[in-house]
């Protein structure tokens, strides 16, 4: 009986630490405005001085858990459309701020910064980067499974950033719309936050929350994050971007008196209906294309000749492709409009089907049909192709591409085997053959034996070693 009581005291006193864990977990709560800050560096909208700050950040660098040797505010406010941020970081020699980097996914690294990180659905396994350095230089990324590796950099958001430097140290004034991220679809969605400041000349790193370095992870161990509250009410984007452009140059090849004139119009669109947002979403592409070109010499087109002369061009051009992340995936592509004086029509497709992590199959058509103002001037060309992926495992993989056209006839293969025996060492097998499946119009060939125009194999093996 005696046994039972303690064990029942245990497993209190245990359900008891865990609540007090719990009620101490970190919390950063946004508070809600209703006109938004001039995004300029300088929080001054009274506003700010209403917002409670949030502090206590620590190192995880050099000294792992000690206190931070600089100050650091953050204050978090919204409204119906933007998520802000206002940040003071205080700084005993503010002269002393690393501040070179301004060119936009440059080595921010280089200069004093702060990473913001938000796990907006809350899985505790995914999140958005927003890297800001003390010029206001921006970087981002996407992440997932709590890594953060260098393709996760190409994801472009869209935020805004200010900073100013003052006899304190410097401040950052930030907003990121809620159409650039993606978050739960409920009245109050709360989302994982951390902070990581970068105090360049120290080689210091704090955290808020504290994620020692026991975490491999760092800013992306997404677990470890605190919870931002507070939220609500405020506008989901449609994910859906926009892009109008146009171009206007011109181009003067070597040994030619005369400009090529080229001007371009266009519009993209890009969606994603994925639960997470990355870079491979539907598109939508729109391109009205106008170019001009003189030719002193004749030319020639598919064996057609063109005079010397001025030619016009002015064409449309239309793409459109699935989720390419996607088991299946598509693309289309069409153009229409005036070629060397004459009239072109190209459109085509892409199919692409993943297997799973051994293997991918992807088929391509594309076809153009073209007519000149030269004698035989209406043609026809086809292509087809084919090309497979496939991995036995991440030492041995192989790629492999076939294709024929109706302008050659001929069925061209490349195989590629490549075999990294150890690391930084590869055996590679290089296939590759071209056959010819028309009429033999040279009298000198045999056509039973002489339709090979090539049938190539080489090896290649390579082997490191480091000094």
């Amino acid at each position: 009986m005696k046994k039972l009581i303690v064990l029942a005291a245990l497993l209190l006193n245990a359900l008891c630490l865990g609540s007090a864990a719990s009620a101490r977990d970190p919390e950063a709560r946004a508070v809600r405005i209703e006109t938004p800050p001039r995004i300029d560096g300088i929080l001054d909208e009274p506003f700010w001085a209403r917002v409670p700050p949030v502090t206590g950040f620590r190192q995880r660098d050099p000294v792992d858990g000690a206190p931070a040797s600089e100050r650091t505010e953050v204050r978090i406010a919204y409204d119906r459309d933007s998520l802000y941020f206002g940040f003071t970081f205080f700084d005993s020699e503010p002269h002393r701020i690393n501040r070179a980097i301004l060119d936009r996914g440059g080595r921010i690294s280089k200069d004093d910064r702060v990473v913001i990180a938000l796990d907006t659905y809350l899985d505790r396994r995914n999140g958005y980067i927003f890297e800001v350095g003390s010029l206001g230089t921006q970087d981002d990324a996407l992440f997932t499974d709590e890594r953060l590796e260098r393709p996760d950099w190409n994801w472009d958001g869209v935020f805004t950033t200010e900073t100013t430097v003052n006899a304190e140290g410097w401040v950052l004034e930030m907003a990121i719309p809620f159409t650039t991220i993606r978050f739960a679809d409920v009245e109050e969605p709360v989302m994982g936050i951390a902070i990581q400041r970068s105090i360049r000349r120290k080689n210091e790193n704090v955290y808020w929350p504290h994620i020692g370095q026991d975490f491999v992870g760092g800013i992306a161990q997404a677990s470890q994050y605190a919870t931002l509250t507070g939220l609500k009410d405020v506008r989901r984007g449609h994910h859906l971007e926009v892009k109008p452009y146009a171009s206007l140059g011109g181009q003067q090849r070597a040994g030619e008196p005369d400009l090529e004139r080229q001007s371009k119009a266009g519009l993209d669109l890009k969606s994603s209906n994925a639960d997470f947002l990355f870079e491979s979403g539907e598109r939508v592409s729109l391109v009205v294309d106008d170019r001009f070109e003189r030719l002193h010499v004749p030319a020639s087109i598919s064996g057609r000749i063109l005079p010397p002369g001025d030619y016009s061009f002015r064409f449309w051009e239309a793409f459109a492709s699935t989720n390419e992340s996607r088991m299946f995936s598509v693309s289309l592509e069409g153009s229409r409009g005036a070629f060397w004086s004459g009239r072109r029509t190209r459109y085509g497709g892409r199919g692409v089907v993943k297997t799973g992590p051994h293997l991918t199959v992807g088929a391509r058509l594309a076809r153009n049909r073209v007519s000149l103002p030269v004698a035989d001037g209406d043609f026809t060309t086809t292509l087809i192709a084919v090309d497979l992926v496939g991995a036995v495992s991440r030492k041995l993989f192989a790629g492999a591409l076939m294709q024929w056209d109706s302008l050659s006839s001929e069925l061209q293969a490349n195989i590629r085997i490549d075999w990294i025996h150890t690391p930084g060492s590869d055996l590679f097998l290089v296939l590759d053959t071209g056959y010819m499946t028309g009429d033999i119009l040279d009298p000198r060939l045999d056509p039973q034996f002489d339709r090979w125009t090539r049938r190539t194999a080489v090896a290649k093996l390579t082997w490191l070693k480091a000094f």
